[in-house]
This record gives structure tokens, sequence and C-alpha cells, in this order.
């Protein structure tokens, strides 16, 4: 079952104080808790494909739909997303065997979404 999100999240890095110590962006904790809302598939045992989708309008001013060349990196929504459904929709991320990220041209009537689903192995 696909799953959507009015947003397109991305795994950020930690934050160093200036004594050394490291602690996890915030955004990363709300944008975790709001794909695990949105997420209605089951939890899955054994291995699974994950397929994300996301969609970005595009600028003010710009009228022709353009490659989505821009933040975030790909690789960081997948990452952000197989984070978050950790423990929910399957046991870890290692059991995904095959994942696709797609980053639909922008145009001007894309609002900003992502489209997620968990698709258990036969």
């Amino acid at each position: 079952m696909k799953c959507e999100i009015d947003f397109v999240p991305t795994k950020r890095r930690d934050r160093t104080l200036k004594n050394g110590m490291h602690y996890p962006d915030p955004k990363n904790r709300e944008e975790a808790e709001a794909i695990r809302a949105a997420y209605t598939g089951g939890y899955h045992e054994g291995p699974v494909e994950v397929v994300i989708d996301t969609y970005a309008k595009l600028p003010k001013g710009k009228k022709k739909p353009e490659p989505n060349t821009h933040k975030p990196d790909a690789d960081n929504t997948a990452k952000a997303i197989l984070d978050a459904l950790n423990g929910i929709a399957f046991e870890d991320d290692r059991f995904v065997v095959f994942q696709s990220c797609r980053k639909h041209p922008r145009t001007a009537r894309e609002k900003p979404k992502t489209v997620f689903e968990v698709i258990p192995c036969e």
C-alpha cells in the first residue's frame, strides 16, 4: 500500500557543539515520526523492496518543468525513510533487498510530497 507525506525528508548529520559533544538533529526525529504516522502497511518478516517517489515544486518565475537536481539528495531521502521504518515495517533496513528512490521533475502544479511503498518479496 502506498503511503504519502507532504514533504521530502532528508537524513541530516549530527550536530557538534564547541566542547566536542554530538547530538542528533531534531528535524530527523520530527520527520521520522511523521513517516511512521503515515505508514499504513504492516510489519514484514524477511526481505522487502522499498519504492520511493519524490515530487518538488518549481520555483516562482519558472514555467517549464525541469529535472530535480536540487537538494535533498535521493540517497539521503531513502536513508531517512528506511531508518524511520526500522522496527515498524521491517526488523532492520538490512532486510531491504531492493530500493528505488526517484526524484520526479519539478513542475509548477506539484506540491512537495513523498510517496513510498514497502513490498514484501516472495
